[in-house]
């Protein structure tokens, strides 16, 4: 072990005492050898096994990121609002655990590139008992495309919505998208009813007027602050899906130590997004399963949210990255549930069982020549080559501010080791804990993050497709595009590789303009994460892969066969 990776696990036992309600981490060396190695934590998964056929009268669920601020799908980019919009509202589609599409409310036929078709199912009910109409599907998906709308700016390439038939709609693009189809398999394809969601206007997905959908699950109460509560749909349609809940309680659990003491004693059932710090007291409880899923598409990201200020320059942002050793970021805070990353684009986006071998290796080529570089970073001469970057910017040990999410023991460990390793280069960073509410909204409107300089969260890819990250982070008119990136070229490589329906040119695109943004620094993904679920003994039948994320996974947990 390098001198450098034994000072970063003797930091992080330093910071971490008493996180976790409990879960010591104290004498990391060693202890990552024994939980890794020796622990037998679960292989990657894409499901555990599944829930008999009896029913249960009530699923308790932790949602670690907290109350959401909608159940509106468009608008549910936060990990608990998507999960709820998932469990509430059906997708046209429906995207399997292995990130394939398979018919769900419709099938669909691509008549050519730039015309999708889709024909509804029928016998569908809302929960209220009206029947699914053709109004519903148009209405839902032009509010879906809507640039008004957290995923609107994903769809620019919609030319029309229109009904074509008694139970077809068909979608015309003014250009061929490549992510599309994928799309209607996530929160832009999710169907709400045209009447209740023009009634309720403004306040659509919030507390006060919900949704109405065909889920299996409907919205029977939200108090704010308190809970949410799912009542089992007695309309569903789809048997395979049925719940076996008749009612879902989800649980406000920001705090990562009261979420792992509740797992444990059962006051709660299972969660998804389970910090990785709490890893050690769950997987020895003896009172659930912790599973490590794959396929998947959660990264952790350091990424600047200001188009100026001292941490707008690119020099500034790489010596902070060339502080950062990856991989023991990985080993120390993820206990085996993560991966270092080296490129902008997280690397299970190129690596899923659908990557043609052919874009595997072109991907494989240029990420390469970044791991080799990047891997030597946080290294005593690493460091000392990033204080020798900093004199040649105007950075004069002014305080920048990295917001965070309060209360998530793994996200303030990360943010910790991320101070302590720029101090070394002469950086002064203080960490904004934000609180729920506050640090969802701040990640997609520019005034919640006035005073913030960056930000270490986790992110996800709604789709396998690597043009995603670039697509919302990179193009004009996403609310992901903090920095005000505007480069014509670069947006022409981006527009271009979505553009093309062959993944071998998508991908010369995409890898092309990947390399440009790489000399930025102003989004890093520093590690790949897997999916964390916790289940209690005696209940089966959850998604573990990270596409339980558009998927109904909570109609699918019920008790053990």
């Amino acid at each position: 072990m390098t001198l450098h990776r034994r000072r970063l696990l003797q930091l992080a036992a330093g910071v971490t005492a008493g996180l976790a309600g409990g879960a010591e981490v104290s004498g990391c060396a060693s202890r990552l050898s024994a939980v890794q190695a020796a622990a037998g934590l679960p292989g990657p998964s894409a499901a555990l096994a599944r829930a008999g056929s009896a029913g249960l009268e009530v699923l308790r669920w932790g949602l670690p990121y907290g109350e959401p601020d909608t159940v509106d799908p468009p608008n549910t980019a936060a990990f608990s609002s998507a999960l709820i919009a998932a469990n509430l509202c059906d997708p046209l589609l429906r995207l399997n655990p292995d990130y394939s599409v398979s018919p769900n409310l419709a099938d669909y036929r691509q008549s050519d590139a730039q015309t999708i078709v889709f024909t509804l199912r029928s016998g569908v009910r809302f929960w209220n008992g009206d029947a699914l109409t053709m109004q519903d599907v148009v209405w839902s998906l032009k509010h879906g495309f809507s640039p008004e709308t957290v995923v609107g700016s994903a769809f620019s390439m919609v030319q029309s919505v229109k009904q074509t038939g008694p139970m077809e709609v068909t979608v015309s693009l003014q250009y061929p998208d490549s992510m599309f189809v994928q799309g209607m398999a996530n929160l832009p394809g999710m169907i709400q009813q045209a009447s209740y969601a023009t009634k309720a206007g403004d306040a659509l997905g919030s507390a006060q007027a919900g949704i109405m959908a065909t889920g299996p699950f409907k919205l029977e109460r939200w108090t704010p602050g308190g809970g949410i509560e799912l009542a089992a749909n007695p309309y569903y349609w789809n048997e395979a899906a049925r719940p076996h809940a008749k009612t879902v309680q989800l649980l406000f659990t920001t705090d990562s130590g009261s979420l792992a003491q509740a797992l444990v004693s059962g006051q709660i059932d299972g969660a998804y997004e389970v910090p990785a710090a709490v890893i050690p007291k769950l997987e020895g409880s003896g009172a659930g399963r912790l599973a490590i899923g794959e396929p998947s598409q959660l990264y952790l990201q350091l990424f600047a949210v200001q188009p100026d200020g001292v941490y707008s320059d690119p020099k500034v942002r790489q010596a902070l990255c060339m502080t950062l050793d990856r991989k023991a970021l990985a080993e120390v805070v993820y206990y085996g549930a993560a991966d270092p990353n080296y490129t902008f684009i997280n690397t299970g986006t190129w690596q899923t069982s659908s990557t043609p071998p052919a874009v595997r290796a072109l991907w494989q080529a240029a990420y390469e020549p970044f791991e080799k570089v990047r891997s030597t970073w946080g290294s005593t001469a690493a460091i000392e080559q990033a204080k020798t970057l900093l004199k040649q910017t105007s950075y004069s040990g002014e305080q920048l501010v990295l917001g965070t999410l309060a209360g998530d023991a793994t996200i303030s460990l990360l943010a910790q080791l991320v101070q302590a390793q720029a101090a070394l280069a002469g950086m002064n960073i203080r960490i904004e804990q934000l609180q729920p509410i506050e640090y969802e909204t701040a990640q997609v409107e520019a005034s919640a993050r006035t005073g913030i300089d960056m930000m270490l969260s986790v992110g996800y890819n709604g789709t396998s497709n690597p043009a995603e990250p670039l697509l919302y982070g990179y193009l004009p008119g996403s609310p992901y595009n903090y920095t005000g990136f505007a480069d014509k070229t670069v947006i022409g490589l981006i527009e271009d590789g979505m553009a093309e329906l062959d993944p071998v040119a998508e991908a010369k695109l995409l890898i092309q303009a990947q390399s440009a943004i790489e000399q930025r620094y102003d989004s890093v993904t520093l590690l790949q994460i897997k999916e964390i679920c916790y289940l209690r003994d005696g209940l089966a039948g959850a998604v573990t892969s990270f596409s339980y994320f558009a998927a109904p996974s909570l109609a699918y947990i019920g008790p053990s066969a």
